[in-house]
């Protein structure tokens, strides 16, 4: 049997369309003890378009980036190599809280510019998990209604990638230990 390893992973976007938008950086963490293997990057911009309230939050720019960011088709294929030396044999399994926000950028970037996406169609969102776990409905599924039942990360949720998917990385180790009542 084919071992799991889950990645956290996390993105910033300057709108909500990867197809008119652009994918502004990508923080992905294996969900280990020390959540110590991390990958971070700031990518290009493709179109330029963004919203301001995406961009208040991140304070990335489409001329920072421009300026700092990699290459699209460099970013994921580093993304790729790093799935691949942190899962090994391991079956890489996509982790994210609202996953199918994030998964469709992480799926659409693999898809425009490497032709595939290294994690197959294996995605699992905590949110979910969640609700399953506890038998709860989908609106009880907010962070903060997750505290309420004494769930809650040290951290705080920054618009940073890296930072935000070490935080839902922390809650959904959380989430699997708590005791079902």
């Amino acid at each position: 049997m084919t071992e799991t390893v889950y990645i956290s992973v996390d993105v910033e976007t300057s709108g909500p369309d990867p197809c008119k938008f652009d994918l502004q950086s990508i923080g992905a963490v294996v969900l280990n003890e020390q959540l110590d293997e991390t990958f971070y990057v700031e990518i290009k911009p493709i179109f330029g378009n963004f919203l301001e309230g995406a961009i208040e939050k991140t304070k990335l720019t489409p001329s920072k980036l421009q300026n700092i960011g990699v290459e699209p088709s460099v970013a994921m294929k580093n993304f790729e190599i790093w799935i691949r030396q942190v899962s090994q044999n391991s079956n890489p399994v996509f982790l994210g809280f609202g996953a199918t926000f994030d998964w469709k950028w992480i799926d659409s970037y693999f898809q425009r510019f490497l032709g595939h996406n290294p994690f197959g169609i294996n995605g699992m969102d905590i949110k979910s998990y969640y609700a399953g776990k506890f038998n709860l409905n989908w609106s009880d599924t907010t962070k903060a209604k997750i505290a309420m039942r004494g769930i809650v990360t040290n951290r705080k949720h920054t618009h940073n990638a890296l930072d935000d998917a070490i935080e839902q990385a922390e809650l959904f180790k959380l989430i699997k230990e708590k005791e079902v009542y």
